[in-house]
């Protein structure tokens, strides 16, 4: 194979290693890393030409600029691409953990109308069960969009307004039909911004338990207008028909 061959080849491979890398990194959302996937393949190549720079000073040999050698223009390119691709993505990973840091010190500064962690929701059938609704604003049992009979026995009067959540054995949903909620991606960050700008999308009224698991966070809009975020810690369907939901809360004025 021909020194022009070697050098096409090494462009070649160190193009399709960058490719991937990127193609991972944005699938499993590890974004940080894509600055050192693409320094890789650059500072490879990059080696290679100093290693034939090196070679020809040993034998005494004139070093020719890159675009007079075969090929030279091609690996020239190659590398000039891969460094404006390397600036390009550096500046936008650090514009993004930038407004992330922001996002999330906003979220941790801004003062929290509710907070909770490790709170029980369990899905029930009983007269007037006090598991299986929550209002967020007031961190306490709510009441569904209907009135009960039982609202007017003291027993059955919940210590909260108007429920945000009803769980039942296969979803979680507003009582009353209203669209408040949306879950976000599975490991997609949350926070007071995030939620605040999910709650401008298409919201909905329910959702399946099959879409929930440890980790997901949903956004939900209170009936006072208050902007929730809601973090699933553990879902249990093993006990027959109850489904054990626990959950942490944060409340913030919108």
């Amino acid at each position: 194979m021909t020194k022009n061959h070697t050098m096409l080849a090494a462009v070649a491979v160190a193009g399709a290693t960058t490719t991937v890398a990127i193609a991972v990194n944005f699938a499993t959302d590890l974004k940080t890393n894509v600055f050192a996937w693409i320094a890789v393949p650059l500072s490879t190549l990059l080696s290679g030409v100093v290693a034939e720079a090196a070679q020809r000073v040993a034998r005494g040999e004139p070093i020719r600029p890159l675009f007079a050698r075969p090929g030279g223009r091609c690996v020239a390119i190659a590398i000039s691409a891969l460094t404006l691709a390397a600036i390009i993505v550096s500046v936008t990973v650090m514009l993004t953990v930038s407004t992330s840091a922001g996002d999330a010190a906003e979220g941790s500064t801004r003062p929290v109308v509710q907070q909770e962690t490790g709170y029980p929701l369990t899905s029930s059938s009983g007269f007037c069960p006090k598991t299986d609704k929550l209002d967020l604003d007031a961190a306490q049992p709510g009441r569904g969009g209907q009135p009960q009979l039982g609202d007017l026995l003291d027993r059955c009067k919940m210590d909260g307004g108007l429920a945000e959540l009803v769980l039942e054995p296969d979803e979680i949903h507003t009582p009353h039909g209203s669209r408040q909620l949306f879950l976000l991606k599975h490991g997609e960050s949350a926070g007071y911004q995030r939620c605040l700008a999910a709650l401008t999308e298409r919201l909905t009224d329910r959702i399946s338990l099959r879409d929930i698991r440890q980790g997901s966070h949903i956004c939900v809009r209170t009936d006072v207008g208050n902007v929730a975020q809601v973090d699933v810690v553990k879902v249990d369907r093993s006990t027959g028909s109850e489904t054990h939901v626990v959950i942490d809360f944060s409340v913030w004025p919108p």
